[in-house]
């Protein structure tokens, strides 16, 4: 760590920095840049993919929702009372006489 302090403070004859150190300062400058900048761009991309994640979680809330509400659905629409309600009075069906069942044996 010395060194590259050294290196740093290092100046010619004429008080300018020298060359290296000044190319030096400038990569970890330009690094230290950079990596502030990354650290901005991830903080923006976790920010947004978690708003993401909330609405589809949302979705998917309403969907389990809506699914539940059509297996009642369906459940009322195959119940056995309904079925049996709508065979006699729109079809017109009956139970037939117990003397007119055949049991058929294999």
């Amino acid at each position: 760590m010395n060194a590259l302090v050294n290196q740093i403070d290092s100046t010619n004859s004429s008080g300018t920095p020298a060359p290296r150190g000044f190319l030096l300062l400038s990569v970890l400058l330009l690094l230290v840049l950079a990596s502030a900048i990354a650290v901005v761009y991830s903080s923006y991309k976790s920010r947004q993919l978690f708003s993401e994640l909330q609405q589809k979680s949302k979705v998917a809330m309403a969907l389990e929702e809506q699914w539940g509400r059509l297996l009642l659905e369906k459940s009322t629409w195959a119940s056995h009372d309904r079925i049996e309600r709508l065979a006699k009075d729109k079809l017109h069906m009956r139970a037939p006489d117990p003397s007119a069942i055949v049991v058929v044996e294999q």
